[in-house]
């Protein structure tokens, strides 16, 4: 009997063992999370140099590694505190999870689509985006964004020859271009919306040397095939208009535009024009001295004079209402043999050639 009885108690403590064990696996393990944070760096130098406490912009986390892809969190705004920043609502990662980020700077409610963020450049704002995603998980939460300039900007510098009276400078106008558009927060992309002028509002005396802080606006990438896009500039009540070279203006760049105004009227300097990476500072260029040479020519084709010197750039006016940038091949066509005066303003002329005086009736290098 004490076999039987023991081998009882051991079986009715063993059965004890057995239902505190089971007892206790139906307690669920504690769920660790942690949450995201993000830290920056603006990659390029435009207007925003660096984050200021207050800033705030949209942060998009995201599921998978693409800008359409769904949300992990929803209207999450990142706001800076002058060394950190804080997200509202904050975004919790469970182990194992992993979320992708993308921002655009400055926040605004209403971007919602961080594939297409409105972008205007009536704002003049300088957006900045993140581009490619940026990973963060459980065991790597804080987020390192590379803020980018998205617009491009546009730059005019303009200086006069001395004996030239002007009034100041009091508006710039471009003429048929991009004015609004949607941004890619991953690429940053953008696509046109809307094309029309943008008008900017200019307080500046011109002198007879470059400015070294050139009236400059945002503007949305555009290419401009020499012909189709005008830049108004309101001097002294007086319009004077160019067109602006055949060019193409990138996102994240800077152009720099060289103008001269002479008796004769305002000449844009495409050779001079300066394309300069908003991480960098440019560096003006210098415009050589001066001259002006008038020739009577009296047929239906004639070629331009062979100018040589230090970066000869310059203006031809046909003395038909037409214009064209100097060049040592440039020809014209008119449509008689009547006699014109053709005026050829330069900049870094030394010497001149005509190989050809047949169809020249006079030459007055007076100003050359």
């Amino acid at each position: 009997m004490k076999t039987l009885n023991y081998l009882k108690n051991a079986s009715l403590l063993l059965l004890s063992v057995a239902f505190g064990a089971c007892s206790g696996s139906d307690e669920e393990p504690q769920v660790q999370s942690t949450q995201i944070s993000i830290t920056t760096s603006i990659q390029t130098r435009a207007v925003v140099t660096e984050f200021a406490s207050g800033d705030r912009m949209n942060l998009y986390v995201k599921s998978e590694s693409s800008v359409t892809s769904e949300d992990v969190a929803t209207n999450v705004s990142a706001s800076y505190g002058g060394s950190q920043w804080s997200l509202s609502p904050s975004v919790e990662l469970e182990e194992g999870e992993r979320a992708y980020l993308y921002a655009v700077y400055p926040y605004n409610a209403s971007f919602t689509q961080p594939a297409a963020i409105p972008v205007s450049m009536a704002d003049q704002t300088d957006y900045l985006y993140s581009g490619s995603a940026v990973s963060v998980s459980y065991s790597s939460p804080q987020g390192v964004l590379k803020m980018q300039h998205a617009l491009p900007m546009l730059a005019f510098n303009l200086s006069k020859e001395d004996d030239v009276d002007l009034g100041k400078l009091t508006s710039i106008t471009v003429n048929d271009i991009p004015v609004r558009g949607t941004l890619d927060v991953s690429s940053g992309t953008i696509s046109t919306t809307e094309v029309g002028d943008y008008a900017m509002t200019v307080d500046k005396e011109i002198t007879g040397e470059w400015s070294t802080d050139a009236s400059q606006m945002f503007c949305l990438p555009f290419t401009s095939g020499g012909q189709d896009v005008t830049v108004t500039f309101l001097i002294g009540g007086e319009e004077y208009v160019v067109n602006l070279p055949e060019i193409t203006i990138e996102a994240g760049m800077k152009y720099v535009f060289y103008l001269a105004v002479t008796a004769n009227g305002i000449t844009i300097l495409p050779d001079l024009t300066e394309k300069i990476s908003l991480n960098k500072e440019g560096t003006p260029s210098q415009l050589g001295a001066y001259s002006m040479l008038r020739i009577t020519y009296s047929a239906a084709q004639v070629s331009a004079p062979i100018l040589t010197g230090t970066d000869v750039t310059g203006m031809v006016y046909w003395g038909d209402n037409e214009t064209a940038a100097y060049s040592s091949s440039l020809t014209h066509q008119y449509t008689d043999e009547a006699a014109h005066d053709v005026v050829i303003e330069t900049w870094g002329t030394t010497q001149l050639e005509i190989e050809d005086l047949e169809n020249v009736e006079s030459i007055d290098l007076s100003d050359f």
